[in-house]
C-alpha cells in the first residue's frame, strides 16, 4: 500500500513538472530586440555622423537601412513596422491620412532573428502597401516623384524626428505585448554657401576670406574651398599671354552649382570658427577661380557660393645651403642664417599684406 502511495506521488509531481512547462511555454512574454549597433546604412556615413541621423543625400540616392530584429516568444501575432510618432498606441494608427504613423511592413511573426530593410524615402514619407492607400506624412501620398519626394515640408529648414516601430500586433491591434523603437533625426535642407568670398594672394597659395550677409543656421560646422584649376592641373581656357592674371571664364565652377559635381577641384578647408580659409601647392603665376560651400553636422554640403578669382604669388628662390670649413666658418654661417631669417619674415609680411587687403 505504502509502495502504491509513493508512485502516485512521483506521477503526481513528473505530472505537475510538464504540466506547469507547457504553461509557462504558453505565458511566455513576446519580445522583439533591436540591436541598434548593428543598424547600417547601403552607402555608409562620414565617421561624424551616427547611423540614426538621416541626411539630404540618404533619402536623394534613397538609402536603404537594414535594421537587425529578433522575436521571441509570440503567439500568433502579426509583426508589423511603422513609423512616425506615438505609433505603439492604436489611436496614432487607425486614422485614415495616417499623418502620424504610416505603415512600412507587415508579416507573420516567427521567432528568431532576421534582417528588416527599409528605405529612407518609406521611412519618411510612407509606402504604399499591397491593397492598402497609406499616406505618409502631413497626408502626402506615399509614392511621391523623385523630384519632390527630399524636400522639407514643415517649411522650417531645422532638423526633424521621427521613430521606427517594430511591433508584435495581436488581432485587436494591440502591441503591449512586445516592442522596439528605433529614434532617428533628420535634415534635408542644405545649408547656404558664403555670399561674401574674397581671395588675397600668397606664396603658391591663395587666402579666401568668408562671410556671410546674414547667417541664421546653426548646424553649419564647417567650408570647403573647390578651385579650377585644381592643384597641379590646368585650366580649360588658358589665360591670355598678354595679361595671365586675368581668370578665363570657368566652365567648372559655377555659382549654385552641385558640389558633388566638383569633387575633384576641392582645394581647401576650414572650420566654422575660422574667418579664412588657404589654399595651398597652387602654382605662382596661374590665375584661380575659387568658389566656397559650407557643410552642415548631417554632413550635408550647399551648393556653390560666388567665383571670385586670384594669381598667387610665384615661389621666392631660396638661398642653398652650403658647406663651409672649419676654419672661419661662423661669419659665412651667421651671414646665411640672417638671409633666410630675412627671407622668411618677407614670406610673413607678404601673407599679412593679403589678409589686409580682404579686410
Amino acid at each position: 500500500m505504502g509502495r502504491s502511495r509513493c508512485l502516485l506521488w512521483a506521477f503526481s509531481v513528473v505530472g505537475f513538472i510538464f504540466t506547469s512547462k507547457g504553461a509557462l511555454a504558453q505565458t511566455a512574454t513576446p519580445s522583439v530586440a533591436l540591436n541598434g549597433l548593428g543598424v547600417t546604412h547601403s552607402a555608409p556615413h562620414g565617421a561624424t555622423l551616427l547611423a540614426n541621423a538621416i541626411n539630404a543625400a540618404d533619402c536623394n540616392n534613397d538609402d536603404v537601412i537594414s535594421f537587425p530584429v529578433t522575436l521571441s516568444g509570440s503567439q500568433g501575432e502579426s509583426f508589423q513596422v511603422w513609423a512616425g510618432t506615438g505609433c505603439e498606441d492604436v489611436a496614432p494608427r487607425s486614422t485614415q491620412d495616417h499623418a502620424q504613423c504610416w505603415q512600412l511592413d507587415a508579416a507573420a511573426a516567427t521567432d528568431g532573428p532576421r534582417q528588416v530593410a527599409l528605405s529612407v524615402r518609406d521611412i519618411l514619407f510612407g509606402r504604399t502597401l499591397a491593397g492598402d492607400s497609406t499616406q505618409g506624412p502631413l497626408g502626402q501620398p506615399a509614392q511621391l516623384d523623385p523630384t519632390l519626394a527630399c524636400t522639407d515640408r514643415t517649411g522650417s529648414g531645422a532638423p526633424q524626428t521621427l521613430s521606427v516601430y517594430f511591433m508584435l500586433v495581436d488581432a485587436a491591434d494591440n502591441v503591449s505585448r512586445g516592442f522596439a523603437e528605433w529614434s532617428a533625426s533628420y535634415k534635408l535642407v542644405r545649408p547656404r554657401p558664403p555670399n561674401q568670398v574674397s581671395v588675397g594672394i600668397g606664396e603658391e597659395r591663395l587666402v579666401i576670406r568668408l562671410g556671410y550677409s546674414q547667417l541664421s543656421d546653426t548646424t553649419i560646422v564647417g567650408f570647403r574651398v573647390y578651385c579650377d584649376p585644381a592643384p597641379g592641373g590646368s585650366h580649360a581656357v588658358q589665360p591670355s599671354a598678354t595679361d595671365p592674371g586675368v581668370c578665363p571664364p570657368s566652365t567648372v565652377l559655377v555659382e549654385g552649382a552641385d558640389s558633388s559635381l566638383v569633387s575633384a577641384q576641392r582645394c581647401g578647408s576650414a572650420k566654422k570658427s575660422a574667418t579664412y580659409a588657404t589654399t595651398d601647392s597652387l602654382t605662382g603665376g596661374v590665375a584661380y577661380a575659387v568658389a566656397v560651400t559650407a557643410v552642415d553636422d548631417y554632413e550635408n554640403e550647399s551648393v556653390l557660393s560666388p567665383v571670385a578669382c586670384e594669381v598667387p604669388s610665384p615661389k621666392q628662390e631660396r638661398v642653398a645651403a652650403c658647406a663651409f670649413s672649419r676654419r672661419g666658418e661662423l661669419l659665412p654661417m651667421l651671414a646665411f642664417l640672417s638671409l633666410a631669417g630675412f627671407l622668411a619674415a618677407r614670406r610673413r609680411r607678404a601673407l599679412h599684406a593679403a589678409i589686409q587687403r580682404l579686410r
